[in-house]
């Protein structure tokens, strides 16, 4: 909370102070007015203001405020303080009488030196808010001080008269009041340091008030005379009110202040030095969340011995009461456990401190994690009696490979029929759910996450629905029979060519499809054959910002312009291929498709195409006098080569003689006006220059090329027939 403070400040009790007349000791009834008057000021001070919340809101509830007067604008103990509760309007302005809690107001001593006051206001649970100047009217209660002697009425201090018996005449007739006695002439002696007090009507001694130094060092001693501290108290000691050890400063954006430290010390005997040690704990207000839009603090526990600084013990009470506990905090319970030994298959336990118990994974496997098997596990069934089963969705048998050496799968299916036509299974994996897997093989390195070898039979098989096959020498055979279905993806592969080619990947893969090095020949197949009807034959997805989709890399070196990338069709001829260099050559035409009729309809803008390989820019320029230099934007001269001739086409966007170009140089041309014109018409310009690395380039001859694509288009586009058999 931030309280607002109003600068309006007033005196009551320093509206009028009477003038100081003279005494005499036979004038006892004006001695009478002066002492009346002197008394007669009120020692307290008008101060208004207003409360806010941290929000600006204005506080209207009662609220607890203590006023503080000090010496400094900052810093320093209080001189006085007092606290009242306050009761502000709706808009949070308050006006209360400073001192108006204590019969004796504001103490007039605070005020003896002439120095300048400023008051601290401090709303309970809130650091002190920013010092005010008193200004000068608050002084004049030393003011009214002044009309009496130490405290005491000029009475207090006139002679004795001597005793006169009867009334005496006065000089005009009238009958003389019987004058007062004159008070005894004090007597008694004190201590050097001590406090006085009166021990009888005229006496004075040593009252339990020591002091010894003086302001601002003084320390004052209450039943005894070698006080340590700024005050300190031999005896029990009880306060009628609020107690505030307040912050040491105001907080700023850098950082927050500490309240002053309640010390309790107790003092221990060390035997090893022969010694008695302090024990110093410390309880502290600290901030929290400094600079932040939720400032806050934490009441902590500080302890240090003998002249050790005390230090965070690491127990704190937060603002909402929570309390964090310090390191190695232990709580009693019921009970007479005194350790707590780990059985069989169990690992931990212990006599003190925190106990835990867990299991020997080496021992039990979990039911909700993975386990690893060092051993031959076998699991004896027949038939599906002692299947595993997955709830959807789900993974019946999850096989992972993470060995580093090759030819390490992660499940192993033997079939040991040798007759091809009993289609015996090594692996079967079987869905009944829409989103659940039959078989999953995941590989983490350079492992195989399903391995499937074909010699005379099928390596691994995936039926997506019911289906009977005939399908002989096939490393792995995937359906999809059902429109939701999917088989399984793998490949076929000779061991001999497995190393190298794997290491060139550099990477672990889910599906990896290889002809074992094997070139394309009549009877050589593709190593991934995807066939479909009427619907997507391959499909790639991908969900990463920063791989692509897909990848297509040909490993050829004798740079032959080799395709990577070749689409055909066989009804329309139509053919288009990526080679090496990553140059696209279509037989169609290359074309954007633009929308038009806001959206409604979608047209085609096609491609200029040339001979050569051209690059070109365009732009504006303007003549200054007949001439105007353009130079060639950066980035675009270094995809060109401009040590060679190019071509500058310019269009006027105004009346003049007409333009021509001269001084054309790798980094800027001229542009003048015919007939020595010294006109400042507009003008724009396109060029033209040869791409960077193709400059000799020209009707390049792509008959071989495409006939040898065409070639392979024909060879890979025979149709294969995978029909079910039943």
């Amino acid at each position: 909370m931030r309280t607002t403070v109003g600068l309006a400040l007033s005196v009551i009790g320093a509206v009028c102070l009477l003038p100081s007349s003279g005494v005499t000791q036979q004038n006892a009834a004006a001695t009478r007015t002066v002492s009346t008057a002197a008394s007669a000021v009120p020692k307290v001070v008008n101060f208004s203001g207003a409360l806010t919340d941290l929000n600006g809101k204005a506080l209207t509830g009662v609220t607890g405020v203590t006023f503080l007067l000090y010496k400094d604008s900052q810093g320093g103990t209080p001189l006085w303080m007092e606290t009242q509760n306050v009761n502000p309007d709706k808009n949070g302005r308050y006006t209360v009488t400073v001192g108006a809690s204590s019969s004796r107001g504001v103490p007039a001593d605070v005020f003896v030196s002439g120095e300048a006051r400023w008051l601290g206001v401090q709303v309970a649970g809130q650091p002190e808010q920013a010092r005010v100047l008193l200004v000068a009217v608050p002084y004049a209660l030393k003011a009214g001080d002044a009309e009496t002697i130490g405290g005491l009425p000029p009475s207090a201090f006139v002679l004795a008269a001597p005793a006169a018996a009867g009334i005496a005449a006065t000089t005009d007739g009238a009958t003389a009041q019987p004058s007062v006695p004159p008070p005894a002439a004090i007597t008694g002696s004190g201590t050097t340091g001590f406090i006085p007090e009166f021990t009888g009507a005229a006496t004075i001694g040593n009252s339990a008030i020591f002091q010894t130094g003086t302001s601002p060092t003084a320390r004052i001693g209450i039943n005894l005379s070698t006080p340590v501290a700024a005050l300190e108290v031999q005896g029990t000691s009880t306060v009628h009110g609020q107690f505030t050890l307040p912050s040491a400063g105001l907080a700023t954006a850098s950082g927050g202040k500490k309240s002053y430290q309640l010390d309790l010390r107790a003092s221990s005997f060390n035997s090893g030095t022969a010694a008695a040690v302090a024990q110093n704990f410390q309880w502290q207000a600290e901030p929290s969340g400094n600079n932040t839009t939720t400032p806050s603090a934490t009441l902590n526990l500080l302890f240090g011995a003998g002249s050790a600084t005390p230090a965070e013990t690491g127990l704190k009470i937060a603002n909402n009461g929570r309390i964090t506990f310090a390191s190695g905090q232990t709580f009693p319970g019921a009970g007479t456990i005194t350790g707590v030994t780990a059985g069989t298959d169990l690992t931990g336990g212990g006599t003190s401190g925190t106990v835990t118990l867990n299991l020997d994974t080496t021992k039990v496997p979990q039911l909700n994690t993975a386990n690893t098997f060092t051993q031959t596990q076998f699991v004896n069934t027949s038939n599906t009696a002692g299947s595993i089963q997955a709830s959807s969705p789900g993974v019946a048998i999850l096989g992972t490979s993470t060995s580093t050496s090759l030819l390490v799968p992660a499940i192993s299916g033997v079939a040991q029929d040798s007759n091809v036509n009993d289609l015996t299974i090594g692996v079967a994996g079987t869905t009944n759910s829409g989103r659940g897997y039959g078989v999953e093989g995941v590989a983490n390195s350079s492992g195989i996450g399903v391995y499937g070898i074909s010699t005379t039979g099928i390596g691994v098989i995936g039926i997506g629905a019911s289906s009977s096959l005939s399908v002989k020498d096939t490393g792995v055979l995937a359906f999809a029979n059902s429109p939701v279905g999917t088989g399984v993806h793998g490949y076929a592969w000779n061991t001999s060519a497995l190393g190298t080619t794997l290491n060139n990947l550099g990477t672990s893969v889910g599906v990896w499809a290889d002809t074992s090095g094997q070139t394309q020949t009549s009877n050589a197949g593709a190593a991934l054959l995807t066939t479909a009807d009427n619907a997507w034959s391959v499909f790639s997805g991908n969900n990463s910002t920063s791989y692509p989709t897909m990848v297509v890399k040909n490993y050829e070196t004798s740079n032959n312009a080799s395709t990577i990338f070749l689409t055909f069709s066989d009804t329309f001829g139509g053919l288009c291929t990526i080679n090496v260099h990553g140059d696209l050559t279509c037989s169609g035409s290359v074309s954007a498709v633009v929308p038009v009729d806001a959206g409604a309809k979608q047209v085609a803008l096609y491609s200029v195409v040339a001979p050569e390989s051209w690059f070109e820019d365009a732009g504006s320029g303007e003549l200054a006098n007949g001439s105007a230099v353009i130079r060639l934007e950066k980035i675009f001269a270094q995809t060109v080569n401009t040590g060679m001739d190019y071509h500058v086409f310019l269009t006027p966007n105004g009346d003049c003689k007409g333009l021509y170009v001269t001084k054309k140089t790798a980094t800027s041309f001229e542009v003048h006006e015919l007939g020595g014109g010294k006109s400042s018409t507009g003008f724009d310009y396109r060029i033209m220059a040869k791409r960077k690395g193709y400059e000799g380039m020209r009707l390049a001859d792509k008959t071989k090329e495409f006939a040898a694509a065409a070639a392979a288009a024909g060879k890979g586009g025979k149709e294969v027939a995978l029909t079910p058999a039943r």
